[in-house]
């Protein structure tokens, strides 16, 4: 029997977590079926917390201006979708830090909304305060991106975002949100 739950237990840690905090594990008889049922605490929240390093590391590399820190948590075709609805490739991120257009930019990351996770892949909403000169001109704005992550080996990588447009720091937050 422990050896079931051992069991259990290492498939459930190596990913196999299906956005539930708690998963029913088969481990003998006694329901209907002839099977009996016990609750098992996953990992779930080890994987939203890397999840969210994952995010927040993005994030540190577009502070520094060095695309290659958020190359590192990025799949090789991820795409950034930006409010005007075009997308970004890291060749366009890339491209962006080393010019003169964006200057003094600086995300702070105010919360995870949501954060979902699957068996490879996963999603998460957050809320940010940004601050920027594109082309000389000062941006001041809170904004909601979300995340498209998916598990590559053991580590996960951003394969989707997509931007909000964003809204004054002085405004509330959405009532529904």
């Amino acid at each position: 029997m422990q050896a079931a739950i051992t069991q259990a237990r290492r498939r459930l840690c190596n990913g196999a977590v299906y956005g539930r905090r708690y998963h029913r594990v088969l481990l003998g008889a006694r329901t209907p079926l002839g099977l009996r049922t016990t609750t098992i605490r996953t990992m779930a929240t080890a994987e939203e917390t890397a999840i969210q390093h994952v995010v927040k590391t993005w994030y540190d590399g577009w502070n520094a201006q060095d695309m290659e820190v958020s190359a590192k948590v990025a799949t090789e075709d991820m795409r950034f979708i930006r409010p005007s609805g075009n997308p970004a490739s890291m060749a366009v991120f890339d491209a962006m830090s080393k010019s003169d257009d964006v200057t003094d930019s600086k995300t702070e990351i105010l919360g995870f909304e949501k954060v979902h996770v699957g068996a490879d892949s996963a999603m998460c909403c957050i809320t940010h305060h940004d601050t920027f000169k594109y082309k000389g001109t000062q941006n001041d704005d809170v904004a909601v991106s979300t995340f498209y992550l998916t598990k590559v080996g053991c580590s996960w990588k951003i394969k989707w975002a997509q931007r909000s447009t964003g809204r004054a720091p002085t405004e509330p937050k959405p009532e529904d949100f």
